[in-house]
């Protein structure tokens, strides 16, 4: 079983737990999260949600805050659904936000025998328009090993929120 493999919690570094998590890469992808949540049998936080591509429009996604970035998820779940009961319009569940992270797939057996490929994308970093209308950049960038201490390409920055607000004006 993999659980024998692996490390105790007080040996996992950031960079072996994001060696392990972001193994392909990480992308940025606009997402749209309902209040529908759950946890993985790690304890993950998992938050339901969709994301548009232009070939299929609108597709199920799962986002899956693990590791360190665990508690950092829990504002989200409560923004998420603060957002969706006091500002959606009737029939619209769902809000906004930009995630940075790599893709992953779980599949689930079904009873005819069959399996079903659940998109699962393995959160590093998100923003979000806040309830004071201000972004809100919360988790942590990918440690790289060749770069411990640089984020990794794409990493959401404050300073680089603050270069776009200003090309704005």
């Amino acid at each position: 079983m993999s659980d024998e493999r692996r490390k105790p919690r007080g040996l996992v570094t950031p960079q072996y737990e994001d060696r392990g998590i972001f193994k392909n890469g990480v992308i940025s992808l606009p997402v749209w999260l309902m209040p529908r949540y759950g946890r993985t049998h790690r304890g993950d936080i998992v938050i339901s949600g969709h994301y548009r591509t232009e070939q299929d429009g609108m597709l199920p996604i799962e986002c899956v805050f693990s590791g360190r970035r665990i508690p950092y998820a829990q504002p989200l779940k409560e923004f998420v659904k603060r957002s969706v009961d006091r500002f959606s319009k009737p029939g619209a569940h769902a809000v906004p936000i930009h995630v940075n992270g790599a893709w992953r797939y779980r599949f689930d057996l079904r009873e005819d025998g069959w399996q079903d490929r659940i998109r699962q994308f393995m959160v590093a970093q998100w923003m979000y328009v806040g309830p004071n209308g201000k972004q809100q950049i919360i988790g942590e960038p990918v440690i790289r090993p060749s770069a411990r201490r640089a984020p990794a390409a794409g990493a959401l920055q404050p300073q680089s929120r603050a270069r776009a607000t200003e090309a704005q004006r």
